[in-house]
């Protein structure tokens, strides 16, 4: 568990006809630290760049960090609020009008000591990427402590994802291949987070989502999520 991890859960499902998904925290969240969300999902009728509004049991206002398509079967899309409003949390995902959602991944984490708001962009590895895979390097110029987080899907169904080599730890997987992994970083460097698959069908394509973020144990730290 990376320093800055407090929990997380996730929900996934697949062989439904749904217009909405949630998901609860185990525990009660803590006023002032960072929620974010990671969902990827498929429609009826298919179609790749549909979105969701993001909202939850206490409130708390989200921004969409943005959305992509994988392809014409895989949507994805991310959200945070900083600083939230604690408590009992339950997540509820709202999909876009008009697209009933055939199967979907839903994770939300705590991460806490951060202090402003990230910027990201998903990208797709596509096809037979076999059963490890990485998002590539990403390079951070800072000497700070940084946690860098990594949240992949394989769309198909079947199998399981889990932490690659290189350090990093598994922190939320589902059953519906999608993990959430991280890694806490001291010093400028290249990082690449890596996953690892077991069962996963022949020629599945993969999204998979990169942040990375400085993080320290006193408030008066800056946050930067991005990939290049």
């Amino acid at each position: 568990m990376s320093a800055n991890f407090v929990q997380g859960v996730s929900a996934a499902a697949a062989s439904v006809s749904v217009t909405s998904a949630a998901a609860t925290l185990p525990a009660n969240a803590t006023t002032g630290d960072m929620l974010v969300v990671f969902a990827t999902w498929s429609t009826n009728p298919v179609s790749g760049g549909t979105t969701a509004v993001c909202t939850d049991s206490q409130g708390n206002t989200y921004t969409s960090l943005s959305y992509s398509a994988g392809n014409t079967y895989e949507n994805g899309q991310a959200f945070y609020v900083l600083p939230a409003t604690g408590g009992a949390i339950t997540v509820t995902l709202t999909f876009q009008t008009g697209h009933i959602v055939t199967a979907y991944n839903l994770m939300v984490l705590e991460y806490k000591d951060v202090v402003s708001g990230p910027a990201t962009n998903p990208f797709y590895l596509g096809s037979g990427f076999g059963s490890s895979f990485n998002s590539g390097s990403h390079f951070t110029s800072s000497s700070s402590r940084q946690t860098f987080v990594g949240y992949a899907s394989v769309d198909g169904g079947t199998g399981s994802l889990s932490a690659g080599s290189g350090g990093w730890v598994l922190e939320t997987s589902s059953s519906y291949p999608a993990a959430v992994v991280d890694r806490d970083v001291s010093a400028a460097g290249t990082y690449n987070p890596h996953f690892s698959g077991s069962g996963l069908s022949s020629g599945n394509g993969a999204s998979v989502t990169i942040y990375f973020l400085t993080t320290a144990p006193t408030p008066s730290n800056s946050f930067w999520f991005g990939m290049d």
